[in-house]
């Protein structure tokens, strides 16, 4: 039962790490940059950023929606000027994605805000706490990974921070982050 109280002061943390990364930073940061993106579409133009060709199927999986639902969400970012769509052919599923100026500049001011506002708030902590406070969360994330057999395997969203040093990336046996073909179709 001693255990107990640390238990529960763990999760009431990670709670609050999650709440205070979503709606503080994640969230803040999109308001104070890009009132008319919403942070999910913010994550399609951070997963189209990426340094690997982005088709339509690729986001589908990495959001975990159908076709419809997707292409619906290209579809504004497309008519707000953010992304191109680039078709083979007549199978719009196969569309390969890429961002306009506009949306590499959206991508660009957000994770220049955030650097610039954590540097800020972190100015009083030295590179070797920060590195320390990482590699704790790092044990945290595998520690929790470990649970995967028991929930099943979803989406953690990490495409949208693409790293081939990513913790969930390197413990998943298959990420829908992780596209490495240039094939896109359905993927």
């Amino acid at each position: 039962m001693e255990k107990e109280p640390e238990l529960v002061r763990f999760f009431r943390n990670a709670h609050l790490v999650r709440v205070l990364v979503d709606e503080i930073m994640e969230q803040g940061f999109l308001a104070q940059t890009c009132a008319d993106v919403s942070f999910e579409e913010l994550n399609l133009l951070k997963f189209i950023a990426r340094p690997t060709e982005t088709y339509i199927g690729h986001l589908r999986r990495f959001r975990g929606v159908s076709f419809a639902a997707i292409s619906k969400s290209i579809s504004k970012l497309d008519s707000a000027g953010l992304v191109k769509k680039n078709f083979r052919g007549k199978d719009h599923r196969a569309g390969l994605l890429s961002l306009t100026k506009k949306g590499k500049e959206v991508v660009r001011k957000y994770e220049s805000l955030k650097v610039r506002r954590m540097k800020a708030c972190l100015r009083d902590v030295s590179p070797r706490e920060i590195s320390s406070i990482s590699t704790s969360l790092e044990k945290v994330i595998d520690l929790l990974m470990s649970e995967r057999p028991f929930v099943g395997d979803p989406c953690l969203g990490c495409g949208a921070y693409y790293s081939d040093t990513c913790q969930a990336r390197m413990r998943l046996q298959e990420c829908p982050c992780h596209v490495e073909s240039s094939e896109g179709g359905t993927a």
